[in-house]
């Protein structure tokens, strides 16, 4: 079952402070990530919440992603990726920062209470503005049958997600029947932005029928250190023209979209 929608309910409570709906679909690839066991032991049956941030691009932004993309498709890397700021048609697409994992409950109501504590607990948090790291990685999806060409968040930008992971990590604690675990800082320290990916590669589709773990890893492993050793590493140009700016935490159950947190910026007052 496609766990996320084409459509999304906006959040009804429209008068809390620091909300707002939103009606643009989720990053395409993140449904990629929801058809496959986010975390280990997920099933698509249990309530579950996700927490993400948009990064909306400019014209200029997509051009130097679009020239790291076609870099790392010509360094022979044993991966083709393509570009997930572009849908079908070229159609423009914002990526994301993944700010939890699939975090799954033991009831819907427990699931929509964490919401609503998470909500209250990112009011007044502080916008996410960072530059991106210039080597990219190679990244898997949860089942490592996917692999994303990514741009890790620069040290700066991990501590400012941090701060966001640590309040969402303190709503889940209060959720008694929270049934992932959950390490906030790991987790903001891995936070990235994925550009691209390769949803057919041949090495990773073969690990997976053989459920050979350990050798999706190593294939991974191996792709990353042939793209770094390659001519593919962002200029300083272009790395200090790509720092990205997310004013919001979107925060979806099973898949839709239920709340918008604003995010402080510089321009509102403390």
């Amino acid at each position: 079952m496609d766990l996320v929608q084409a459509n999304y309910a906006a959040d009804s409570d429209s008068d809390t402070q620091g909300d707002e709906d939103v009606s643009c679909p989720l990053p395409e690839y993140i449904s990629h990530m929801f058809r496959r066991a986010a975390t280990a032991g997920f099933t698509a049956e249990r309530p579950h919440v996700y927490a993400y941030a948009d990064v909306q691009l400019s014209e200029l932004q997509r051009g130097i992603l679009e020239r790291l993309v076609q870099r790392a498709n010509g360094a022979r890397v044993e991966a083709e990726f393509q570009p997930l700021f572009y849908g079908r048609l070229r159609a423009r697409r914002p990526l994301h920062v993944s700010l939890t994992p699939a975090l799954q409950f033991s009831s819907a109501a427990a699931a929509a209470a964490c919401v609503g504590r998470m909500r209250e607990g990112l009011a007044g948090a502080g916008a996410l503005a960072t530059p991106l790291e210039r080597v990219p990685r190679v990244l898997p999806n949860c089942d490592s049958t996917i692999a994303y060409l990514a741009l890790p968040l620069a040290p700066a930008g991990r501590t400012q997600a941090a701060a966001l992971t640590a309040r969402l990590g303190a709503a889940l604690s209060a959720t008694p029947e929270a049934l992932t675990p959950y390490d906030s800082a790991t987790f903001a320290a891995g936070t990235h932005v994925s550009v691209a990916e390769d949803s057919q590669n041949p090495g990773l589709l073969r690990y997976a029928r053989a459920q050979d773990t350990p050798g999706a890893a190593a294939h991974l492993h191996r792709v990353e250190a042939l793209l770094q050793a390659s001519d593919t590493s962002l200029s300083p140009a272009d790395a200090a023209a790509l720092q990205v700016v997310c004013t919001a935490v979107h925060l979806t159950l099973n898949g839709r979209l239920l709340a918008s947190v604003a995010l402080r910026t510089q321009l509102q007052p403390m």
